[in-house]
């Protein structure tokens, strides 16, 4: 599996698995990591460091919030 990938079962490191919020359905909790990822790949893109400020324009949903 890469990065991105959802499956039943895993096998690996405790410390890379991540228990689903029980307030959250399996379709919301599912998707969140996805949103997440999106943004910290662009900040990376763009060489962002702490303390600035990256503005996505025309941004909608979970990443541009």
């Amino acid at each position: 599996m890469g990065p991105g990938s959802h499956a039943e079962y895993v096998f690996g490191p405790e410390t890379q698995v991540v228990p689903k919020p029980a307030a959250l359905g399996w379709e919301a909790a599912g998707s969140q990591y996805i949103a997440r990822a999106t943004v910290f790949a662009a900040t990376e893109a763009v060489g962002a460091s702490g303390g600035e400020v990256v503005a996505v324009p025309a941004a909608v949903g979970d990443v541009g919030a």
